[in-house]
């Protein structure tokens, strides 16, 4: 990321860090077409995947790294949000991260049967299996008569090793932490 020059990033984006919502500025670098259909209209807001995003001079640019980036004058290796929302570029919600944090705050799986992320009934057995990927490995915790017992020990396993209170859980229960935070 770092051939996008964030002089000229500031130049050319307006960004709002309550709303998170960016607007093309009036610009002198760029033909009076361009000037007249884009400035003061919002930008990058193509939908990728849930994230904003749109060019920049030509490279593929990301809502929340270049609303990052404008305001703290750096591109870090990732930008994680907070609340999982991945349209959500408010400052509030982003946070520099790498690949290890960005995991630990993960969504549950759309294939996830049992409701809660690292648990799964083993069918043969009828015992519930809980389990944790830390650094790259599975972390067996244990087999259990009940599914309450499996979530226990993987909640005891998140805390133990770090991951965000939200890890797994449900968009609607992160919907409710925003609201809360509000």
């Amino acid at each position: 990321m770092s051939a996008i020059d964030i002089d000229e990033l500031r130049a050319a984006i307006r960004f709002c860090p309550t709303t998170g919502l960016m607007w093309w500025r009036y610009r002198d670098d760029v033909s009076a077409w361009w000037n007249t259909r884009y400035a003061h209209q919002p930008a990058l807001t193509a939908d990728c995947l849930g994230y904003k995003i749109g060019t920049f001079k030509g490279r593929p640019l990301y809502a929340h790294r270049a609303a990052f980036a404008i305001v703290y004058g750096y591109f870090p290796k990732q930008v994680d949000h907070a609340n999982g929302n991945r349209a959500d570029n408010r400052l509030m919600n982003l946070r520099p991260s790498d690949q290890v944090l960005n995991m630990r705050n993960k969504r549950r799986r759309s294939d996830n049967t049992s409701g809660i992320t690292g648990v799964w009934l083993d069918k043969p057995t009828r015992k519930w299996r809980a389990r944790i990927r830390v650094n790259g490995k599975d972390l067996y915790l244990g087999s259990f008569d009940t599914k309450d017992e499996a979530a226990a020990a993987r909640k005891a396993a998140e805390i133990e090793h770090g991951f965000d209170e939200l890890h797994g859980r449900s968009a609607a229960v992160r919907a409710a932490r925003d609201l809360e935070a509000a």
